[in-house]
């Protein structure tokens, strides 16, 4: 499916049975609240109504919201499948809302896949990630996907992207001392990765336009200890190690 940035949450933006939303974890919650209130809500997604309430509590009827503690597990996934074993009255709506999908293992995603494949009329999936490296091609083959972009939730995370842009110097113990008194989670880990990484294959292609040899060489390197350590992504708790080991190596 194509990937484009949708310009509102309307009931008519998003008729498939399954949506893959791709953003940062509370753009994409917030946009979740938003597009079910505005279906369930009695009057167009007040946010105050009790309706609107229970949606953002993720305690409303009509409404399963998964989100793991660490990984999704197979039970999980059982107890969507078992809701929907029930028909809706005609003209109502269930909504699965997968916080976290890229966390899906694939024996999970391949449970998942039978229920997204042909859902009871109704019921709509709709998929939360940062990423979509780690879902399976057939997971996102199946969804209408649409990619959330905000680009304060990235300038949030600016200085330590300068810091390996070499935008802005630092000493070990400067970096070391940031990244303790940080708030960085796993997934805008990945974020902010992916940004890094972005940004040096931009150099990279610059350099070899302009055949500065030197330039692309270095970049080149720069890249491959990237690459490394977004093949082994920060799980939780090791985020702060995560930055410190990839600092140290690049700088050290």
């Amino acid at each position: 499916m194509d990937t484009h940035t949708p310009t509102d949450t309307s009931v008519t933006a998003y008729t498939h049975h399954a949506l893959l939303w791709i953003g940062p974890d509370e753009v994409l919650v917030t946009k979740t609240h938003e597009y079910i209130q505005r279906q369930l809500c009695p009057h167009d997604g007040c946010s105050n109504c009790v309706v609107c309430k229970q949606i953002t509590q993720h305690q409303h009827h009509t409404l399963l919201w998964l989100e793991p503690e660490k990984n999704y597990t197979l039970d999980m996934i059982d107890q969507l499948c078992n809701t929907m074993a029930y028909a809706l009255t005609s003209g109502t709506s269930f909504f699965f809302v997968l916080q976290r999908a890229d966390t899906l293992s694939v024996a999970c995603s391949n449970r998942l896949l039978k229920a997204l494949e042909e859902p009871p009329i109704g019921y709509q999936f709709i998929l939360l990630a940062q990423r979509t490296d780690t879902l399976l091609p057939t997971i996102r083959s199946r969804c209408v996907m649409h990619t959330w972009y905000e680009p304060a939730s990235t300038n949030t995370h600016w200085q330590i992207i300068e810091y390996f842009t070499y935008k802005k110097v630092a000493s070990a113990t400067e970096f070391l001392a940031f990244i303790d008194s940080s708030l960085l989670n796993e997934y805008q880990s990945n974020i902010i990765m992916d940004t890094i990484l972005n940004h040096w294959v931009r150099a990279y292609q610059k350099a070899r336009l302009k055949n500065d040899v030197d330039a692309f060489t270095h970049i080149y390197q720069v890249i491959v200890q990237l690459y490394a350590h977004i093949e082994k992504p920060p799980m939780p708790g090791s985020t702060k190690l995560f930055w410190k080991n990839l600092f140290l190596q690049m700088y050290g």
